[in-house]
């Protein structure tokens, strides 16, 4: 699990969810570069009728384990799309119950 138990809070509080709507968003990026991050999660942010903010906070649970990172796109870049992916994957997978943890690698 997470260490950080507001990080925790939002993953156990929908964040989860969250994360697994955003799943085919990210995966379906043909570059994974900041500015495709953001137009593309923005774009589905809007589809799910949601603000940023609920999306980011998930993300950058699932990504840092903790709720203040640097900014989210670029935590993404840095890491890249199959650490990210791999992360926000487990994450989800933790939460839901199969008892995967999100932070280890």
């Amino acid at each position: 699990p997470v260490n950080d138990t507001k990080a925790e809070k939002i993953l156990i509080n929908g964040g989860d969810e969250v994360l697994a709507k955003l799943q085919d968003c990210l995966i379906s990026l043909p570059v994974w570069s900041g500015e495709m991050l953001e137009m593309g999660l923005r774009s589905r942010g809007e589809e799910l009728e949601i603000g940023f903010g609920k999306i980011a906070q998930p993300l950058r649970a699932a990504l840092c384990g903790s709720t203040s990172s640097p900014g989210i796109f670029d935590v993404l870049v840095i890491l890249g799309r199959e650490e990210s992916l791999v992360r926000i994957e487990r994450a989800i997978a933790y939460y839901q119950g199969s008892g995967l943890c999100p932070n280890s690698t």
